[in-house]
Formats: structure tokens, sequence, C-alpha cells
């Protein structure tokens, strides 16, 4: 962007933010604006690897606490934003993005978002793509959201991943090629595997460096398997239902079930995690594995629980906590009815 226009780009926010402001004042109401410009995020996260909004924005804590909104450095021309909180005050985000690609996904839909003269609901379960000069994002108290938003450089995008531009309607072309911006936004479905990918970015137990790794390595495969879509397929609603969208949704599900058998989530936190409906998961998993979900988590639990007394080392309690029982007498009864056995049995077999 002409460094003319940035200027008149960044008068025209501050005008617009005064007089949102001076509206709601006038209305009587608390007014909670925050606004990012990302390339002062891009500026700072060249000396560190990720900053949390409110130590970015010290303004910030009124509404995101200690809960998590920060910024991770991807690459040198892309960053990412991971958001799971519960607004403790109603508010609105001011995104300043001039000559950004953005991929934006939402685990739920509590807040509205602003484009231009353009207002919508985020869109659950739907990758949202755009290149809008700003965005501005606004979340009532006590709603909870969750998800991300990858900013790519336009042009290095461009460069680095092999888009076929053709794929996309001409109408569309110029969220990828308009160094000034457009209003649009192009949307596709969310895939299982890629929904997971996300829940593994948002749920990290990674620590220090091993955590930037881990989420560079998954932002990278994200943004790999959103372009392979569009070469594909090119994008749209018209993909909404592709064939293969279900099983990989329940191939998604079970893996998180395998690597959550500590404490894992419910039918619908399941269901919302990998982008179907309850009934969809449940007559997935029938499909896929003639069984309810809660079956072949039943399942898992069992066959690490059995893995485990067949290794040795560990108490019975231990395997209990383990693979998800709190209780001693639980695990037991829960591991005799589905192998027959008691898990002491097994343990002496073992031995012999």
């Amino acid at each position: 962007m002409h460094p003319m226009d940035l200027d008149r780009f960044h008068r025209a926010a501050r005008t617009d933010l005064q007089k949102y402001v001076a509206l709601e004042m006038h209305r009587g109401l608390t007014v909670n604006h925050i606004t990012v410009d990302v390339k002062n995020i891009l500026s700072v996260l060249k000396n560190i690897d990720v900053v949390r909004t409110q130590d970015f924005i010290p303004e910030s804590k009124r509404v995101f606490g200690s809960s998590l909104h920060e910024w991770h450095s991807v690459s040198s021309n892309i960053i990412m934003h991971i958001a799971d909180f519960t607004a403790l005050d109603s508010f609105r985000l001011l995104h300043l993005r001039p000559g950004y690609v953005c991929f934006e996904i939402a685990f739920n839909d509590p807040y509205i978002r602003h484009i231009e003269y353009s207002s919508s609901h985020a869109e659950m379960r739907t990758v949202q793509i755009s290149a809008s000069s700003r965005i501005e994002y606004e979340v009532e108290s006590g709603k909870s959201s969750k998800g991300i938003v990858i900013f790519c450089d336009q042009s290095s995008f461009m460069k680095t991943f092999d888009l076929d531009i053709m794929k996309l309607k001409e109408r569309e072309r110029p969220i990828f090629l308009d160094r000034h911006g457009t209003f649009g936004t192009l949307r596709m479905p969310l895939f299982g595997d890629t929904a997971a990918d996300i829940d593994e970015i948002i749920h990290c137990k990674y620590q220090a460096s091993l955590r930037t790794i881990y989420i560079r390595s998954k932002a990278m495969q994200i943004l790999c398997a959103l372009v392979s879509q569009i070469n594909e397929s090119g994008a749209g609603h018209r993909l909404s239902l592709p064939q293969n969208f279900k099983l990989r949704a329940i191939a998604a599900a079970a893996k998180i079930y395998r690597l959550e058998l500590r404490k894992p989530p419910n039918i619908g936190e399941l269901a919302n995690r990998v982008g179907v409906d309850r009934r969809e998961l449940t007559r997935g998993f029938q499909e896929v594995y003639r069984t309810t979900p809660r079956g072949y988590l039943l399942r898992q639990r069992m066959e690490q629980a059995e893995l485990l007394l067949e290794e040795g080392g560990k108490s019975l309690s231990e395997i209990g906590r383990i693979v998800g029982y709190q209780g001693y007498r639980t695990f037991v009864r829960a591991f005799q009815a589905f192998h027959g056995r008691p898990p002491m049995l097994t343990r002496k077999e073992e031995k012999k």
C-alpha cells in the first residue's frame, strides 16, 4: 500500500474509533475497544517467538484476563493468532492488516465480524479467507471464543505456496492478488483433520521452544492443507459436503479420543472440535468402527490398560488414572466387564 494511502487508512480507523466511542459513551455504555496493528505485532515477533495480547496491549487484560489470546511467529512473513477465552467484559477488537491474506477459523460463533459496511456472525466449521485492510470483531461479555487466524503477507504467500489461482472464481482472486485489499470473503468447509490440527494447537502441551516448533509446523501444515483443498476442488459453499468429509472428521475424532484417554471431551465437544453435529458423529462411528463414540473410547481405554498391565511397573490405580478412571474400583469393574477377567488376573498371567 502506498504511504499516503496507508496514512489515510490509519486516519480513517482513528476517526471511526472516535465516533464509536462517542456513541457508546452517549448511550451510557462501558467502552472496551482494542486496536491491533498486525505489522506492529510482526515487528515485535522478530525478537521473540510469542507475545500475549495482554502484555502487548495492557488494557486488554480487562476483557481477556489470563486466558489464551496470543500471537506466534510462524515465519518472517506469517504470524498466527490463537484464542481460547471467555470475555470478562464486552469489547470490540480492531485488526489493522493491510497487505495480508487472513485465514480465520472459529470453533464457535459468539462474535460478529465487521468488514467495512457489512456485518456477519462468525461461521463455525468454516474457513473464512479475506484480505480487507481492516476488520473488527464484536464480542459480548460472558461469551466464549475459540479459534485461530493466520496472517500471511500477500506477495510472499503467492511466492511460497503453489496456489492455483484459476481454481477460484474471478471475484475471489483479488483476495490473493490485490495489494490494496478487498472487502470480499472466500468461504471453505473446514475438514475434520484440519479442525483436529487446530485443536491440537490450542491445547498444545509442550512448553518453551518445543511449543514454538510444534505450533509453527502445525500452522504450515494447515496452510498447505487449505491450499491443496483449493487446488484440488476450488472453494466455496458448493464443497460443504465433499464425499470424504465425514470420514476425515470421524478419523480426527478417533484420534482425539486416543490422545486424550485421561480426560476425553464429551460427545458435544468432540463433534464441535471436528466439525460435524452429534448425530453425524454417532452415525459415523457406527459405520466406521461398528460402535458408538463412547464404545470406541471404552475400547481404547481397555486396550491401553491391557498393554500397561503387560508392561508392568505401574500399580492398578496408576493405570486406571492413565486411562481415565479416578477410582480404583471403577477401573477394575470396567476392565472385568470388558475383558471378562479382572486386571489382577491379567498381571498374574503375564508373570508366569
